[in-house]
């Protein structure tokens, strides 16, 4: 058995009855990862830029090597 998987389950589904879903019914990327951290999985350090230059700055503060990756309500991961 696991002792935490009730408390993590709890609160995968606080968040998910917290969080607004578009009509798509599809979470927005920074709602996934709550879930994913509250389900106890690791969350890599992440920010969202908007502009190139954020992304540089970003990957400076981060580290190397950087992954950049979409976030958008038009296209789904």
């Amino acid at each position: 058995a696991d002792p935490g998987g009730a408390a993590r389950a709890a609160a995968v589904a606080e968040h998910l009855s917290s969080v607004a879903r578009p009509a798509s019914g599809w979470l927005e990327l920074g709602d996934a990862l709550e879930l994913v951290r509250r389900a106890g999985l690791d969350v890599l350090p992440h920010v969202f830029a908007r502009t190139p230059g954020d992304a540089v700055s970003a990957a400076h503060d981060l580290g190397y090597p950087t992954v950049v990756k979409l976030s958008s309500a038009q296209v789904l991961h």
